[in-house]
């Protein structure tokens, strides 16, 4: 079963934050140096990001869970604050 659940607590941030990590490094250390992708990764998928973006810049941020495992992670911008 596929559930779409909204993030709104540190400790989901931290999971975006650690896959993240895992996949831009494995993507893009290739083709650009560590640093940028370390530079990304702080200003834009870090706990503080995330939590920032939240807050104050109109983000929002989803676990996809297949069968209860995280698939994948999905955001945008643009909510509609309630």
């Amino acid at each position: 079963m596929i559930e779409i659940k909204e993030v709104n607590h540190r400790f989901e941030f931290k999971i975006i934050e650690e896959l993240a990590t895992e996949i831009l490094h494995e993507v893009y250390d290739p083709i650009i140096p560590t640093e940028h992708t370390d530079y990304f990764l702080a200003e834009f998928q870090s706990i503080n990001a995330i939590e920032n973006q939240i807050k104050n810049e109109n983000f929002s941020y989803y676990h996809l869970n297949l069968n209860k495992k995280l698939w994948g992670i999905w955001e945008f911008k643009g909510k509609t604050k309630n």
